[in-house]
């Protein structure tokens, strides 16, 4: 999914995650390579959700 947006990998580095040392995978998007979906973002469920979480 990522990638067909248009981003594009920068690098990895290693950080605790859980008290585990993992490599994490680090990734950029620019204005340039930017991929305009051709799909509308939707989502469900949110006002239920806010409602919950106290933030709306």
């Amino acid at each position: 999914m990522s990638r067909s947006l248009g981003y594009e990998l920068n690098g990895t580095n290693r950080q605790s995650w859980g008290g585990k040392a993992v490599e994490v995978q680090k990734v950029r998007l620019t204005p340039a390579t930017f991929k305009r979906p051709d799909w509308t973002l939707q989502v469900n469920g949110h006002k239920a959700a806010a409602k919950f979480l106290g933030v709306g």
